[in-house]
């Protein structure tokens, strides 16, 4: 009489997660329940062949993940989806637990927590990735920072040069005027 109240209640558990909003937005193309027709044949059972299958929802996943923020909002529904299903095995020990499943509730406690693990990698490297992101974007201002300076020194240099070239030529003329006054001085002696 145990095993029926158990096998109702896992029945009961994975057709609410079945049904829930959720769980459909974040799986509608994955998966199909008994009695569906084939989004494909439109038959019940599919008649198509797998590879028909697959070419229809992949299609449909790399229009979805072209954009940076579809990613974005790809990674927080993955985040969730996590969350649901930790949430999801928790439950399931408990209620293992609780008919005298000690073995079957440890390993689901097992997965849980390989997952929440999962959770935290998957979020430390999206964090690194933000991390990488900055990184170059601050080595691009420096390199706009340092080509802008660049600029600035050479076009320093190239007035300095000016300068120095209107002095040496100002210094010419003097010189030149200065001649000129002491020929006229000598030739009227």
């Amino acid at each position: 009489m145990v095993k029926s109240n158990f096998s109702e209640l896992v029945a009961l558990g994975m057709n609410e997660t079945l049904q829930n909003d959720e769980f459909k937005s974040l799986f509608g193309v994955a998966y199909k329940t008994a009695g569906e027709e084939c989004k494909v044949c439109h038959k019940d059972p599919c008649e198509c062949d797998s590879s028909d299958a697959d070419d229809s929802s992949s299609s449909s996943s790399k229009e979805d993940s072209s954009a940076a923020d579809d990613k974005d909002s790809d990674l927080d529904s993955k985040s969730a989806a996590l969350d649901v299903a930790i949430e999801g095995l928790l439950k399931a020990s408990a209620a293992l637990d609780s008919v005298g499943f000690e073995k079957s509730a440890t390993a689901s406690l097992n997965l849980a927590s390989l997952i929440a693990e999962a959770k935290k990698k998957q979020l430390s490297d999206k964090e690194k990735a933000k991390k990488e992101k900055e990184k170059e974007k601050k080595e691009k201002e420096k390199a706009k920072r340092d080509q802008q300076m660049a600029k600035d020194k050479a076009a320093k240099e190239k007035a300095k040069e000016k300068a120095e070239k209107e002095k040496a030529k100002a210094k010419a003329e003097k010189e030149k005027a200065k001649a000129k006054a002491e020929k006229e001085k000598a030739s009227k002696k």
